[in-house]
This record gives structure tokens, sequence and C-alpha cells, in this order.
């Protein structure tokens, strides 16, 4: 998995869903605007980690749950590193936020984005295939050489056994130098 500004943005988007009802997508002016509130990350070269915290697939049995998170817990592995250019802080949490848009098309909407200093709350309903849905909650913070951020990602479709599958994963990055 090659980590890029996206990831920044992953840590940027969260949930806390102060208020919004979250079957209502957010305006994307009010989206954008909110963004701007945020800390613009530093140039340079991070090193960033994921880390599944919890796994659940209702009706698995536990011993089969355990197995998908240990599988789904590979993923986090050494920490990835990647480069954020000076043009890349430059265009902004609100543009990347708008080409994000943009690519989810209709599938994806944001219900909630709350910024409150350095901490982001912000929620995404999204279409899986198959006629299903997926809610994203993130919580977390945000600095100009930091991000912490916890998501739940709650599945719901036909093809997953039991009908609804849960993750919650915490990623973090953290600014380690100049790009080189």
């Amino acid at each position: 998995m090659r980590y890029s500004y996206a990831v920044i943005l992953a840590f940027a988007l969260t949930l806390a869903a102060c208020g919004s009802d979250p079957a209502t997508p957010m305006d994307e002016e009010e989206l954008l605007a909110r963004a701007d509130a945020l800390v613009m990350p530093k140039a340079g070269l991070y090193n960033a980690s994921t880390e599944m915290l919890e796994f659940d697939v209702a009706g698995l049995p536990p011993q089969q749950a355990d197995r998908m998170k240990d599988m789904m817990s590979g993923m986090r592995g050494a920490p990835q590193s990647y480069c954020l250019t000076q043009a890349d802080v430059e265009g902004g949490f609100k543009e990347s936020l708008r080409r994000l848009n943009q690519k989810q098309g209709e599938s994806c909407d944001f219900t909630a984005f709350e910024t409150d200093g350095d901490d982001v709350d912000a929620a995404m309903s999204c279409s899986v295939p198959g006629g299903g849905t997926a809610d994203i909650e993130m919580d977390g913070t945000v600095s100009a050489e930091q991000q912490d951020m916890v998501m739940t990602i709650t599945t719901s479709s036909s093809m997953i056994p039991g009908g609804k599958m849960t993750m919650k994963m915490r990623t973090t990055a953290e600014y380690s130098g100049p790009c080189g």
C-alpha cells in the first residue's frame, strides 16, 4: 500500500456526528470551508503505520473472526514512508477534499466534518457493490507534523456472512525530516 497525501487526508476525515444527521450529505462548499480550519501539514518525509483494533463479522464464530482479524492485522507491518511535497501542502486539504468528492461521485457522501483546533471528527456514507452500504467514522488529531486517526468502518451487505462487518483501525503518521 503506497501512502500519499490521501493518507494525510484520511487522517483529517474523522467522525463524531456532532448533531449531523448521518443520512444527510453535507454541502460541498460547507465541507470545503470546514477543511480550511485545519492546520496544514509540513512538507517532508512521513512515517505512517496502521493497526487493526477491532474486527467483527456478525454471526461469524469467534475463532474465524480472530483468524480474519489476524489476516487484516498483517496490513500494518512495518511503518510506511511517504513524501509530502510543498505542492501537496499548498493544495491543502480543501483541494484534496474536492478531488476526493469528485472521484467518489455519487457513491460516497460526507455526512459530518467537524474541526476544533487539532481535533477532527468526520463521517462518510458510501454505496458498495451488491447494494450494500459502508459507513465510515473517523476521529483524531491533525497537526503540522503528526496525525493520529481512528477509523471505524461498518459495512452492511448481503455478500457478508451475517450481513454486517465492522473494522476499527488506528492510523498514525509522523514527520521525520526532509524528503530525500
